[in-house]
């Protein structure tokens, strides 16, 4: 079993830990997408309180930020004390500001909704994974989950080459397939034939080379716990 998917892909990921919210309208395997385009919207409480804090914190310091005449006094010491207050709020506060937007845009947060923030598109391409309304809506996801798979084509003008197939072959029967790359030349490739499930009476041949076959297996838990 398997797929064609474009050479050059990649899974997109979470930048924080996060509930799933939403899942754009409409998206699924195969829907084009535009670099920067929101593909999920999620939550983090974590966040949320991060943002909330440094708002009020860049509140109280605007507040500083102009001498307050007139309460300590009107000699030149007072003044002194609170031009410093004044010019010590202004320096912590364009930090705290320079902050803010540091963590906002490392984390796409959404302007207005402390803790919401968005999953975007790294390139433009097509969408390849196909479960992942289902798989994700609602869940609790890590930085290191996988949540959708992105392939970067031109999906109005598709060229052959940018294109391969993935195959999963079982251990079981792998050894047959390099049995088959002793018999060719050095770094020469082996002729497969291949069916696609849309076109069942007819075969495609297609190139594998040894150095496209994983070094070691791997446990499939769609496919009998084969590795």
């Amino acid at each position: 079993n398997g797929q064609a998917l474009p050479r050059d892909r990649m899974w997109v990921y979470s930048p924080i830990p996060g509930r799933v919210e939403e899942i754009t309208p409409g998206l699924k395997s195969g829907s084009k997408v535009t670099k920067g385009q929101p593909l999920m919207v999620l939550f983090d409480f974590d966040l949320a309180k991060q943002i909330m804090d440094y708002q009020t914190d860049i509140e109280v310091l605007k507040s500083k930020m102009a001498p307050q005449m007139g309460r300590l006094g009107d000699s030149g010491e007072n003044k002194g004390m609170d031009a410093a207050a004044s010019e010590e709020a202004k320096i912590t506060h364009r930090k705290k500001m320079e902050m803010l937007q540091s963590l906002q845009k490392r984390t796409n947060s959404m302007p207005g909704k402390p803790g919401y923030f968005t999953i975007n598109s790294p390139r433009t391409g097509i969408i390849l994974s196909s479960d992942f309304r289902e798989n994700l809506l609602g869940r609790n996801v890590k930085p290191g989950d996988q949540l959708i798979r992105v392939g970067f084509t031109d999906a109005e003008r598709p060229k052959l080459s940018d294109w391969e197939i993935e195959l999963k072959i079982p251990q079981k029967h792998v050894g047959q397939v390099f049995r088959a790359f002793e018999s060719l030349k050095k770094n020469e490739e082996l002729d497969v034939d291949v069916l696609f499930v849309s076109e069942p009476t007819r075969s495609y041949r297609v190139k594998l080379r040894r150095d496209k076959v994983a070094s070691q297996a791997n446990t499939q838990k769609d496919d009998n716990n084969e590795t």
